[in-house]
């Protein structure tokens, strides 16, 4: 009991003296959203992986359901901004990235790596905010998988032909024809895999109401969110970040930034890759890591979620189960890294929110995933869960 009186002392400390290092207004608004993202994901449990895994391995449509009304709720925020900001400057914000065979390949990889290795990249943030020691390595692999990508980046983009396939589905059709598709699609996409899930559910509306009741705020914040409470609270963290920062959460794209000066140590230049060619992101890249403000939302979503693991009595450093998980994590990270890499997003950068962008690489990225996500099911229950 006197070590978590400690713990919760130190890491107030730890907060605040991390807000005071970025002293600047965007890194310091950047650690505060990660912060409640990454509160809200760990009182929710609320995890991209575990929605495409548990629909192949249990038949359950739960986790999956969350994340469709996550989808939704920010595709109505997003289409709100987006509009009114073209009808202003005549550019749609957003998630907007190119489309190709790449899109395929990345959505693929990072579906069988984010199931072995049990999270995506954004939850296994999370889970080393809980003192989970075994998703360092995944981490690990992440940057690997990062560095990779980056040294093939420009193969996978043609040098230069991506470009022409950057596209929104307000550019294909009317602002009113696309706002309308994609709500259809989304709305569909939610009652469907609602109504799978309640054929199959076995949660009684007892259980549900015994995880809610508590008899104040503070009390409901620190105990087990329903997980559709927790899609409604990081949509709103979501939509508020693209509202305040100008452009959507990004979780994957600060690895291939922290991967640079790391792989100068072993004497590789990663800083000619493909990926740094345009403008913004060599801007980024020579004004360095100190200064990118998507890093600082992952550092603050890790701070989140051990702040919120720790206040719930939740928080204890997790030994790793076996070497055979080493393995399993670190070879998933390397191919999330490699797919986010090449895809040019993750479950946050490409699926949520280029969906929510109305990109169609985010459309095309969610089968993909799909794909993968099935595939290293398969690979998990004959590998790793048989052995």
């Amino acid at each position: 009991m006197h070590h978590q009186k400690l713990l919760k002392i130190l890491s107030l400390f730890i907060t605040t003296a991390l807000l005071w290092y970025t002293r600047s207004p965007l890194l310091s608004t950047a650690v505060f959203f990660g912060l409640m993202m990454g509160f809200a994901l760990q009182r929710s449990r609320i995890c991209m992986a575990a929605a495409l895994r548990d629909i192949f391995l249990f038949k359950s449509f739960y986790v999956a359901r969350a994340v469709a009304l996550i989808i939704l709720l920010s595709s109505l925020g997003f289409t709100a901004y987006q509009y009114m900001l073209f009808s202003r400057t005549g550019s749609i914000p957003g998630i907007i990235k190119p489309a190709g065979i790449y899109t395929i390949a990345g959505g693929l990889l990072f579906g069988i790596g984010m199931v072995l290795s049990g999270n995506c990249i954004l939850i296994t943030l999370v889970r080393v905010g809980e003192g989970h020691t075994q998703q360092l390595f995944t981490l690990a692999g992440i940057l690997v998988g990062s560095a990779l990508g980056l040294y093939h980046f420009g193969w996978w983009m043609g040098y230069g032909a991506y470009s022409q396939l950057k596209l929104a589905l307000p550019q294909l059709v009317s602002w009113p024809g696309a706002v309308l598709l994609q709500i259809t699609l989304l709305l569909a996409l939610f009652i469907a895999v609602s109504l799978a899930e309640h054929r199959r559910s076995s949660l009684s509306a007892a259980t549900m109401t015994a995880a809610t009741a508590s008899s104040s705020l503070p009390a409901k914040l620190f105990r087990p969110w329903p997980m559709l409470t927790g899609a409604v609270v990081i949509t709103a963290i979501n939509v508020a970040w693209f509202l305040v920062h100008g452009y959507p959460w990004s979780v994957a794209k600060p690895f291939s930034f922290i991967v640079v000066p790391l792989a100068k140590l072993i004497n590789v230049d990663l800083s000619t890759s493909f990926f740094f060619a345009s403008t913004r992101c060599r801007e980024l890249l020579n004004l360095g890591i100190r200064e990118y403000h998507e890093l600082f939302l992952n550092i603050g979503t890790v701070l989140g979620a051990f702040l919120a693991a720790l206040f719930s009595n939740e928080f204890r450093i997790r030994r790793i189960p076996s070497w055979r998980n080493v393995f399993s994590v670190f070879t998933g990270g390397i191919l999330m890294g490699y797919g986010a890499r090449i895809a040019m997003g993750c479950t946050m950068g490409a699926l949520v929110n280029g969906i929510s962008s109305m990109s169609l690489h985010g459309y095309l990225f969610l089968p993909a995933l799909l794909a993968g996500a099935w595939l290293g099911t398969k690979l998990l229950t004959s590998l790793v869960i048989s052995s």
